[in-house]
């Protein structure tokens, strides 16, 4: 079984062998993180000592040359996310940033990307050495 953590939630899981969103009050393994946009699943996924991003079902493997652009819509909670190996468009989609993500306040001690998950995946993606971080974290554990 290949869990995913919802990116939103602290109990939801999305299990991508059965398709399925599942809730666990108790601490799981997993293998990534997802977030649904307009109900599609989007999601980082590590298997193997590999990345993949996932999206519509469809998953891609992430390697040096692939990287991610996030536009700003005229909307002010919509953006727009890119991911391209190297020069060539994979995947776009339009995602809504949570609307906590206006109301923080210069105390909080919490990053951009808490709420925006374009911005987390694309520091992930981005950024060889946290790539590599996000991979070996998964594959070692933690339980959460």
């Amino acid at each position: 079984m290949e869990l995913l953590k919802n990116f939103d939630s602290a109990n939801k899981y999305l299990d991508l062998d059965s398709n399925k969103i599942m809730e666990y009050s108790s601490q799981v393994k997993i293998n990534g993180w997802y977030k649904l946009i307009d109900n599609i699943p989007s999601a980082l996924l590590v298997t193997a000592n590999r990345l993949y991003f996932i999206w519509n079902n469809k998953k891609k493997l992430i390697t040096n040359n692939t990287y991610i652009k996030i536009d700003d819509l005229k909307d002010l909670n919509k953006k727009t996310l890119k991911l391209y190996e190297p020069a060539m468009l994979i995947f776009q989609f339009d995602y809504n940033v949570d609307d906590n993500y206006s109301n923080v306040t210069p105390f909080e001690y919490i990053d951009d990307e808490d709420f925006d998950w374009g911005l987390f995946v694309s520091n992930i993606i981005n950024d060889t050495e946290r790539k590599n971080n996000f991979i070996k974290n998964i594959m070692e554990g933690p339980i959460l």
